[in-house]
């Protein structure tokens, strides 16, 4: 019986995906599967996991932009200025 890490590692290469996009496509899949089976506190428990899971895949995504040079920060005080604030 094979690892989960090692079958992990042979979809990821089998499907052309990266283990990150393959996991959460596969967490994605399993929860849609289950979500109609679960009471709502287990329902709105696993809403805001997800949420919170994506806005740090989102943080992240920044954050290499920012360092990477494709984005940039605005001074706060530049954005009180154009507001009027």
């Amino acid at each position: 019986m094979i690892g989960l890490e090692t079958l992990i590692e042979r979809l990821s290469k089998g499907l052309g995906k990266e283990k990150p996009e393959l996991i959460e496509e596969a967490l994605i899949n399993y929860i849609k599967t289950i979500k109609n089976k679960l009471d709502k506190e287990s329902r709105q428990l696993l809403t805001e996991l997800l949420e919170d899971y994506l806005d740090a895949k989102v943080a992240e995504e920044r954050l290499e932009n920012l360092k990477e040079g494709r984005s940039y920060t605005v001074p706060a005080e530049e954005v009180y200025k154009e507001l009027g604030i």
